[in-house]
Formats: structure tokens, sequence, C-alpha cells
């Protein structure tokens, strides 16, 4: 029982950095993501919770930890979608306003979108593009998740998408 306990205890602090950075990102003045302030909010919990249960003897620390790692990167996953204006996304939602839609309906709706520049704009904010003499240019963070992303589509076998 005890065990359940120090595993319910981690998810309790990963619920509580979850809450901490919608809070803040809610109360932050600058648009963008903002995955990193997770991620050190995350740590910063753990590092708590570490020394409660090292405190207390708890059992089951490093499946607790484990557990809560897992937790971080799907976490963010559903965040960054959640920020993100894609096509599908947004044909989502004229369906879901509308009850159903036709494809004259959904394509009335991107063609008033203009996904290009609403992208590149958030590129920008987020400090993964800087304008640099009228040209977009990848930004050190930006060139970074670049290679990420490749090397991941390399790994899985993958074309470029979108």
């Amino acid at each position: 029982m005890i065990s359940l306990l120090t595993i319910i205890l981690s998810f309790s602090f990963f619920l509580l950095a979850i809450a901490i950075h919608l809070i803040r990102c809610r109360l932050s003045p600058h648009k963008g993501l903002k995955a990193k302030l997770f991620v050190i909010i995350a740590m910063q919990l753990l590092c708590l919770f570490l020394i409660i249960a090292l405190i207390f003897h708890l059992a089951l620390i490093v499946t607790s930890v484990v557990i809560y790692l897992l937790l971080i990167p799907a976490y963010l996953i559903f965040y960054v979608s959640s920020e993100l204006v894609s096509p599908s996304k947004r044909m989502l939602r004229v369906v879901e306003d509308k009850e159903g839609a036709s494809y004259a309906d959904m394509y009335k709706a991107l063609e008033r979108e203009n996904l290009i520049m609403t992208r590149l704009e958030e590129l920008v904010d987020s400090h993964c593009v800087v304008i640099h003499r009228e040209n977009y240019q990848l930004s050190p963070s930006g060139a970074l998740i670049a290679r990420f992303l490749a090397f991941y589509q390399l790994l899985l076998g993958r074309k470029m998408g979108g």
C-alpha cells in the first residue's frame, strides 16, 4: 500500500508541475511556447519529491521517478500540439463548429487562414527563427530542433512531413 502511495505522490507532484506551468503561461505577457519552462518546473518538483521520498524512506522511489520522467515528454507532446496551427486542426474546427462541413466550407476556411504567415510568426515568437536582412534564419535553438527532427525522421525512416 505504501508503494502505491509513493507513485501517487510522484504523480501528484507532476500534476502540480502542470498546474504551475499553465498558470505561468496564462500570466506571461509573452506569446509562444514555454516548453523549457515546464521542464525546469517539472525537474524542480522532481527534486523536491526525491528529497521527501528519501527523508521518509518511501518504497519504489526509482519506479516513481521513471514514471514521472516518462510523463514529461507525454505532456509536452500535447502542450506543443495544442499551440500549433495546422490545416488538419483547422479543418477539424470547421467541421466541429458547423456540425458537419462540405469540401467548399473547409476550402474557404483554409483559404482565409494565412497558414504560412501564421507559422512564421509562431516560429519568430518562439525564437526558433530570427529575421535578418528580410530573410528568415534559424536561431541556435531552432537549428537544434531542426537537427533533432531530421535525426528523428532518419531514425524512423520517414520523409519530411507537415
